[in-house]
């Protein structure tokens, strides 16, 4: 973990590693090491020259071949890797301008914290400025020494908060379960629930996951183009500005018009919100107009409102709201 992360300030923005080794092989090593893996920029899974730790004998490193609970967990995070590819794709644009590439050490974030140097975050990462992933490297189903900057955190699969700086010991893991915190105020991008491949996926819809932070209005820029030429370089490229925002009352979601043009752009799309935090709205409106029921949801064990749209242009922008009921 320190190796990818230090690639990244030695001016390496794709870096991974072969998942599971290439020498020995063991589901449930394989297992915890594809779930991180899948945060890196790349992923990539070999045969190589591996060898079964039982058997004894050649073993093919599939992910979908050592049978259950291992294919179904392995699947659970190749989807999510899939489904997060228009956040990586923007951090990919980031790093061509900048240099800084996805996997990150603590520090490089927060500099002035020097928890952030110590031996608690060494075996943890930042993937860009919103993902603090601190894998399962022993075997067993807990993690100790998850160490948190300063901010509120959000746990990706409980909903459960965090305020750093702090030092999360005893966090139950099982062999399904990677240990993955959300920064306050993340904006991220994904592609639609189901989502197995970027050549098949929905392109008339786009998924937000919204983590709104109490102190202030957080900003984020989509980065698109047609994934497959190098006609970016000549301009053909969009960006989509979203704002989240959050007060006693509300939350405001002002996302922009697409701007830019691209081979294969569509032009309107549907979105589905996740917002996290709060309480159930009293109502949600798009532009002023009320949605109806039928359209947001609340699931009060995460505190998570799912809201789905209709399909609006690209060409104009849209605020949503959420208000509550005081």
């Amino acid at each position: 973990m320190p190796t990818y992360a230090g690639a990244t300030m030695s001016g390496i923005a794709y870096n991974t590693g072969d998942v599971g080794s290439i020498y020995r092989h063991d589901p449930e090593m394989y297992a915890r090491d594809l779930q991180w893996k899948a945060f890196l920029p790349a992923i990539m899974t070999m045969d190589g020259w591996a060898t079964d730790l039982t058997t004894k004998k050649p073993a093919d490193q599939q992910p979908w071949l050592d049978g259950e609970p291992y294919t179904s967990i392995n699947r659970k995070y190749l989807q999510l890797k899939e489904r997060l590819l228009p956040y990586m794709y923007t951090l990919s644009a980031d790093a061509a301008k900048s240099g800084v590439g996805a996997v990150r050490p603590l520090w490089l974030e927060y500099p002035d914290d020097p928890g952030t140097l110590g031996a608690s975050a060494r075996y943890e990462f930042l993937s860009g400025p919103d993902f603090l992933v601190a894998p399962v490297y022993q075997d067993s189903d807990t993690r100790d020494g998850i160490y948190l900057p300063k901010g509120t955190w959000t746990d990706y699969w409980t909903g459960r908060t965090y305020h750093g700086p702090t030092t999360v010991n005893g966090y139950h893991a099982p062999l399904d379960t990677l240990p993955l915190f959300v920064r306050e105020g993340a904006i991220v991008p994904m592609w639609p629930k189901g989502t197995t491949s970027w050549q098949t996926r929905d392109r008339h819809e786009l998924d937000w996951d919204l983590y709104p932070s109490a102190h202030g209005t957080s900003h984020y820029t989509l980065y698109e183009d047609d994934g497959v030429t190098r006609d970016f370089a000549k301009g053909a490229a969009a960006a989509q500005r979203v704002s989240l925002h959050r007060d006693a009352h509300r939350t405001t979601v002002s996302v922009g018009a697409s701007k830019g043009a691209y081979r294969g752009k569509v032009t309107a799309r549907t979105y589905r919100f996740t917002v996290h935090g709060g309480s159930a709205p009293a109502r949600v409106l798009l532009d002023g107009r009320q949605l109806p029921r039928s359209a947001w949801s609340f699931d009060p064990a995460t505190r998570v409102t799912t809201i789905t749209t209709a399909s609006l242009p690209l060409d104009r922008g849209f605020g949503l709201r959420l208000v509550d009921k005081r």
